[in-house]
């Protein structure tokens, strides 16, 4: 169960940086809460150990997401 969502989140942790780099971090950010509220939604209601699974590999994609655009989110808010 732990790695359904750890995987995801350092795969595309790079990823999702890249794409808030040319879409804009606000944009990819905003995905990762949508999907974020998605993924906990499915989580919290799954009927199976499958869609389970799902949910925490979502998880894992909406986190990568949120830290790949947070981080320069942030760094746009405080100076050096």
């Amino acid at each position: 169960m732990v790695i359904a969502f750890a995987l995801p989140t350092i795969s595309l942790m790079l990823f999702f940086g890249r794409i808030a780099d040319r879409t804009g971090n606000r944009f990819v950010f905003q995905f990762g809460l949508a999907l974020s509220l998605i993924s906990f939604t499915a989580t919290s209601l799954a009927p199976d150990y499958n869609l389970f699974l799902f949910g925490r590999l979502l998880q894992g994609v909406a986190a990568a997401a949120l830290i790949g655009a947070g981080m320069a989110l942030a760094r746009g808010l405080f100076g050096e």
